[in-house]
């Protein structure tokens, strides 16, 4: 309807007007996840938009001229709106029509992955011992500078490895490394100190705190690997994550999310693309974690996929109850009993469960194969779920 309608109206306008300069407001916010916009066109619609104006003013030869015509990007609002003026620039440029734009999980990989190559070629890096797995990087390729005869005297290294293949200070030297502590001490967090715990029976920990209060954590995460979720797979799972600004509390304008106690830092997305390299490093197959919220769940998109059918059915029929509702007002509808099972006439509550984030080719073609599509859209109609206004 939204193409029908500026195809049908729009050479009309030209026609009338026969303008002698255009400014083209080349909004991205009817784009859909746009928080503020509410068409929720694909981002394919949204350039064919964009290419049905560009050969209005620039008509085929002979038609008539072309008219000067300046391009603005206008409103689109959440961390995808770039996108599409990249799609459009990239046409316009090139001529290309392919959709080659990363996804947004893609450019903060890229970026952890360049640093780690060039922290190796400069020497420095935290050490790791020959990971295992058939897809893991060969041991000259995965050493990043430091040896294991270079920790002599301070026991077997294979004692003090995170993870089984990194050494504490090769953990501080990435912190540094990756700009994380900087972005930290930018926050103003001043005196931090980072401690692992590779005692725990649940997973190796990695924690940051402060001088003030070295009792309370605004970087917190536990980690195990793990061979047997999947047969024949290896996943880094995610037990426990916390990102918090600790000196910071509830306000009207930054209202916490579900199971916050202190507002997040906004490193999340790092974070999540650190792991994620960590995962390529040791061969392992993807990211596993239970998102114990909606939004949690909500961040991984589009990567993150439930791998059992049902709950991913279950997943999507949340989202479309609260599409049009910004991020933080959908979380706190599902969690707040306004989301209705329109079966069970009764609140549709959040069941945590097992979510991956594919990291190996294999694993990304299975969990976006049309064989698993079809698993999930034999699940759907098991949940219908629509939106309320008040608590059920």
């Amino acid at each position: 309807a939204y193409l029908a309608a500026i195809r049908e109206n729009l050479p009309a306008v030209f026609a009338r007007f026969r303008p002698g300069l255009v400014f083209y407001l080349a909004g991205s916010d009817p784009g859909v996840g746009d928080k503020l916009g509410d068409w929720r066109i694909s981002l394919e619609g949204m350039l064919a938009r964009d290419r049905m104006v560009t050969e209005m003013v620039r008509p085929p030869a002979g038609e008539f001229p072309p008219i000067p015509t300046v391009i603005l990007l206008a409103g689109g609002y959440g961390p995808a709106a770039w996108r599409h003026g990249a799609a459009y620039f990239s046409w316009l440029l090139s001529g290309r029509s392919e959709l080659d734009i990363p996804v947004e999980m893609e450019l903060p990989v890229d970026h952890y992955r360049r640093l780690t190559r060039l922290m190796k070629r400069a020497g420095r890096g935290p050490a790791t011992k020959e990971p295992a797995g058939p897809s893991a990087a060969s041991p000259d390729e995965d050493d990043w500078g430091l040896r294991e005869e270079e920790f002599g005297g301070i026991g077997p290294i294979r004692d003090t490895l995170f993870l089984g293949a990194f050494s504490r200070h090769g953990i501080e030297l990435a912190l540094e490394e990756f700009g994380l502590m900087d972005r930290l001490r930018r926050l103003g967090f001043q005196d931090m100190m980072v401690t692992i715990d590779l005692d725990d029976p649940l997973g190796h920990t990695l924690r940051i705190s402060t001088g003030e209060d070295p009792g309370l954590a605004i970087f917190e995460v536990r980690l195990r690997v793990d061979r047997a979720l999947r047969p024949g797979s290896g996943f880094l799972v995610v037990e426990w994550l916390l990102i918090q600004d600790a000196r910071s509390s509830f306000e009207m304008s930054r209202p916490l999310l579900p199971g916050q106690k202190h507002p997040g830092l906004g490193l999340l997305r790092d974070t999540a693309a650190v792991l994620y390299v960590v995962c390529e490093r040791l061969g392992l197959d993807g990211l596993a974690f239970t998102p114990s919220h909606f939004h949690m769940a909500s961040l991984s998109q589009p990567q993150g996929v439930f791998p059992d059918p049902a709950s991913q059915a279950r997943f999507e029929a949340f989202q479309r109850a609260t599409r049009g509702l910004r991020f933080g007002e959908a979380s706190r509808a599902v969690d707040g009993g306004r989301i209705r099972d329109t079966a069970a006439a009764a609140p549709a509550v959040w069941i945590p469960d097992l979510m991956i984030l594919p990291v190996s080719p294999a694993l990304k073609e299975e969990l976006a194969s049309p064989g698993f599509r079809r698993r999930v859209a034999a699940e759907a109609d098991r949940f219908r779920f629509a939106r309320t206004d008040h608590k059920l």
